[in-house]
C-alpha cells in the first residue's frame, strides 16, 4: 500500500496555529523552551514554563469550530504518546529542572475567518503520568 502524501493545506494551517500559539503564550507570560520536541515515542508541540511549572502544550488547529472541541480531539492513544514524549523530555532535556511541577495544556486555535482567530487555553487538560 502506498502512503498518502501529507495534506499540505492541513500542515500549513497547523504550522500557522503553532506560530500564533507561540506568540499568544508569550503574551500570557509563558517562557517558551522548545518547539516540536520529537522523540521515538511522540511529539510535543510546545514546551514552556508558566512560572515554576513545566508545561507540555498540545496545539490544536480548528476551522470554524468552537475551541472547546480541541480537547475532545485528543484521543487516548495521543494522550499516551504525549505523556511518553514528556517523560523522554524530562529524562534527557530537563537537566537543570529539579523535580518540576508538570502540567499538560491544550491550546485551541480557531480560524473562524482569515482575520478572526481565537486562542483558548485549557490548563491542566490532560492528566500527568
Amino acid at each position: 500500500m502506498v502512503p498518502k502524501p501529507p495534506k499540505q493545506k492541513h500542515n500549513r494551517r497547523g504550522q500557522q496555529a503553532e506560530a500564533l500559539a507561540s506568540v499568544w503564550l508569550q503574551s500570557q507570560g509563558y517562557e517558551l523552551l522548545t518547539h516540536n520536541y520529537r522523540c521515538r515515542t511522540g511529539e510535543i508541540d510546545i514546551v514552556a514554563m508558566d512560572g515554576d511549572v513545566l508545561v507540555f502544550i498540545e496545539v490544536r488547529s480548528l476551522s470554524r469550530r468552537p475551541t472547546e472541541e480541541a480537547l475532545s480531539s485528543i484521543h487516548h492513544k495521543k494522550q499516551q504518546r504525549l505523556q511518553k514524549a514528556a517523560q523522554h523530555y524530562l529524562a534527557f532535556q530537563a537537566d537543570n529542572l529539579l523535580d518540576p511541577e508538570i502540567r499538560f495544556d491544550v491550546l485551541g486555535v480557531s480560524f473562524r475567518t482569515e482575520h478572526d482567530i481565537e486562542c483558548q487555553l485549557l490548563k491542566g487538560a490532560l492528566f500527568p503520568f
